[in-house]
């Protein structure tokens, strides 16, 4: 504790010397030489204070002070994450329920089968019930596509909430890599980035594992990739050997144990199809009885998926006739099943974008936007609508457009406004305007290129944690392993080298020849100041994990709200390392203009928007969103208010929510829409 006392106190001491400084220059009481050493000390105090902090820093964590990020928390503590985390998965999987119309009085019987002599046998609600008979808390629950697995495991989290206990977490299996990460590391890395753990980072979650106070419920096993699977369950087998559910297709958990093994005490049971009567009780209303007559869309709407869409497909009323009609052309049993499915997922969309509510978009749009989506999520081989990705599928050209645009925008404004603002002479203004012209085009040039080669987008959204003790100490890894990039040349190359030609345009105005040096050295302080500072301020971020956010739009408010707050920072810090040397270069050295506080506040305010534009296109992942956003806008692949939208859809029950991200309703929408995209 004393040696973070100390680092604050030096670093209250460095902002006391650089306001008095400052104070000091701005008020004429120093002559030109004066002037030039008290900003050389100053420099060098910055340098020698910063050092010195950051070595008291990184020898406080050498010596056991550990910060606080990396600290796990008391028992108080997690029994109020805890509770909190449990708060967070009720409201999520309520909410989610009502939206897909499961209802304690609408829910489907769905009922299932024990695979093996545990006799779980049981239907409707029982889940809960089951799985407290189960001793190991282990439970593997199997079912075709469309049999109501995930909704299955939504409605037993909420039974063990109400039951007390662990707190049942459900996390798609898409997200685990088996062979880098144990159940345990990947459910606490999964958990890291919740709204709840945003304090207490990656510790606490995996505190929580080894409490035994998380009930992880991996959905969806047969999205891992086939040679994932069996590593996935020797993890299971050797490193875990807490409470466990676990919902994959038959086939492929069976493929898994038999290359591998059973999962240790784990029960088993099987979704069971729904009967001709349970369907005919769900779907009441003309013609039904008539339509469930036939053995082939009997079959096809055994599963609760199907009966869901035709539900929807069929409100008001319509007759479902023609579900015999698609089902009378096909050569077998399994066609006509194939068909019946088809047709409602064709009609699914129209149906739910039907009249009921304000139509700001038609059926016709809807499926088509939706269309291009799920082929470009299957080029991918994701299931996840991540709003941030769009910025990979548009071509990088018009990224990297947009980044060149702002930055040459923004220095020419910012050269414009100093001519006008300041008070320089007839050589100082030109020598101004054309070297600020020159830093503008050089550096939009550069961000530009680089951005357009896929260099410059963010991978995930992410959130700002202000905090010294988790972050300051690490700055040094961070520059040293940017040092082995190119980047950090290109950019202070091209500072010095506009530097250089603000000093040949000063030469040629009728200045000195030693303009020219004057000129390479305020490039070089600028390139490696910002550079630095740009590191700084990116360092603090911590990527937020999509499956463990409130929402989508809350995702996206998230990263937009740390890219502004970032973009401000950086701003203000380059202004106390950038006004300086504007002085320093057109006043104390060769008198070009009066460079007072009023003229370096009106470039701040000037300049403080436009970096915190640049700094969402470059380092954010909302800033490239936009940009793609905009693009497929305009070329008619998405609607102008997406966010909008895709919330919209979830509520009308085209999508389902998991975490911060969209997924379609289910797996054959996505793929049925990917095969009639045109």
């Amino acid at each position: 504790m004393p040696r973070r006392l100390l680092v604050l106190f030096s670093t209250a001491c460095l902002v006391a010397l650089v306001v008095w400084l400052t104070l000091e220059l701005s008020g004429g009481g120093l002559d030109r030489n004066d002037k030039i050493a008290s900003v050389v000390s100053m420099y060098a105090a910055i340098g020698a204070l910063g050092l010195s902090a950051v070595a008291l820093w990184r020898q406080a964590i050498a010596t056991g002070e550990r910060s606080p990020e990396t600290a796990a928390p008391g028992p108080g503590r997690l029994d109020e994450l805890t509770r909190r985390l449990a708060d967070a998965v009720r409201a999520q999987w309520k909410g989610e329920l009502g939206v897909h119309g499961v209802t304690a009085r609408r829910a489907l019987p769905v009922a299932w089968t024990t695979v093996g002599g545990h006799g779980l046998d049981g239907g409707g609600d029982e889940i809960g019930e089951v799985f407290a008979r189960v001793d190991s808390r282990r439970l593997v629950v199997l079912g075709p596509p469309g049999a109501g697995k995930s909704v299955l495991c939504w409605r037993l989290a909420l039974d063990l909430l109400d039951a007390g206990g662990p707190v049942p977490v459900v996390l798609s299996a898409r997200s685990w890599n088996p062979r880098t990460q144990d159940l345990g590391g990947w459910v606490a890395a999964e958990l890291a980035a919740h709204p709840v753990f945003a304090i207490d980072g990656e510790p606490a979650a995996a505190a929580l594992m080894r409490a035994g106070r998380i009930l992880p419920v991996v959905d969806g096993f047969d999205e891992l990739s086939r040679d994932l699977r069996a590593d996935a369950v020797a993890r299971l087998n050797e490193m875990y050997d807490g409470g466990l559910v676990l919902t994959s297709r038959r086939g492929e958990y069976a493929e898994a144990v038999t290359a591998s093994a059973p999962i240790a005490d784990a029960a088993v049971i099987a979704l069971d199809r729904l009967s001709v009567a349970d369907i005919a009780a769900h779907l009441p209303g003309r013609g039904w009885a008539r339509v469930l007559a036939d053995e082939a869309v009997a079959a096809a709407l055994a599963r609760p998926l199907m009966v869901a869409l035709a539900e929807t497909v069929h409100a008001g009323g319509r007759d479902p006739a023609g579900l015999l009609d698609a089902a009378a052309g096909a050569s077998g049993a399994v066609e006509a099943r194939r068909r019946v499915e088809n047709l409602l997922l064709d009609a699914f969309i129209p149906a739910a974008y039907a009249g009921h509510r304000d139509p700001r978009w038609s059926a016709g749009e809807v499926r088509r936007w939706f269309a291009g989506l799920a082929v470009k999520m299957g080029r991918t081989d994701t299931a996840d609508m991540r709003w941030w990705r769009l910025a990979t599928v548009i071509p990088q050209w018009v990224h990297g457009l947009a980044v060149a645009g702002t930055v040459i925008a923004s220095g020419l404004l910012v050269a414009g406004v100093g001519a006008w603002a300041g008070r320089w002479t007839e050589a100082g203004v030109h020598v101004w305007f054309w070297s600020m012209t020159t830093l503008s085009l050089a550096a939009g040039i550069c961000t530009g290129v680089v951005t357009a080669l896929g260099q410059g987008l963010a991978p995930v959204p992410a959130r700002p944690r202000i905090r010294l003790g988790g972050h300051l100490w690490r700055l040094p890894d961070f520059r040293r392993e940017n040092l082995l990039s190119w980047r950090p040349y290109l950019w202070i190359g091209t500072w010095v080298a506009t530097g250089a030609v603000g000093g040949i345009v000063g030469l040629a105005s009728g200045g000195e020849q030693s303009m020219i040096g004057a000129g390479v050295f305020g490039g070089l302080l600028l390139g490696v100041a910002v550079w630095a500072i740009a590191c700084l301020v990116h360092s603090l971020n911590v990527p937020v994990d999509p499956g463990e956010a409130a929402s989508p739009v809350a995702l996206l408010r998230v990263d937009r709200g740390a890219v502004l707050g970032q973009g401000l920072l950086a701003g203000l810090c380059g202004a106390v390392v950038i006004g300086p040397v504007v002085w320093l270069e057109f006043d104390v050295f060769y008198g070009f203009a009066v460079v007072d506080a009023g003229l370096l506040l009106v470039l701040t305010l000037v300049a403080l928007p436009c970096v915190v534009v640049a700094w969402a296109l470059v380092f954010s992942a909302w800033g490239p969103w936009r940009v793609a956003h905009t693009w497929a806008a305009l070329r008619g692949d998405l609607p102008w208010r997406a966010m909008a939208f895709f919330t919209d859809a979830h509520e009308r029950g085209v999508l389902r929510q998991t975490g911060g991200v969209y997924q379609f309703r289910h797996a054959r929408l996505q793929e049925r829409l990917a095969e009639n995209y045109r």
